[in-house]
């Protein structure tokens, strides 16, 4: 999976775990906390990512400090699907 395929799925799940309506462009750049993106919403989000992409993120990771920007969610999963051997 590329990571514009990771992309395209990260927006997705952030606009439906998150109330951002379709009509708000999202991007890399994107601020999660300017998206209204909160601790209870983030980890939803985290949850919807482990499920579609079969990973896990780490325990000590999951902080929405840790994720200031949408790309830094997609270069995490991005490094996480790498991780994973092709079955």
């Amino acid at each position: 999976m590329m990571a514009s395929d990771i992309a395209a799925t990260t927006y997705s799940i952030i606009g439906e775990h998150c109330s951002v309506g379709k009509e708000r462009d999202l991007k890399p750049e994107s601020r999660l906390k300017d998206l209204g993106v909160n601790s209870i919403n983030f980890i939803k989000v985290i949850v919807a990512l482990e499920k579609e992409f079969g990973i896990d993120f780490d325990t000590d990771h999951i902080e929405l400090a840790n994720f200031e920007t949408i790309r830094d969610i997609v270069t995490y999963v991005d490094e996480r699907k790498r991780r994973i051997p092709d079955l």
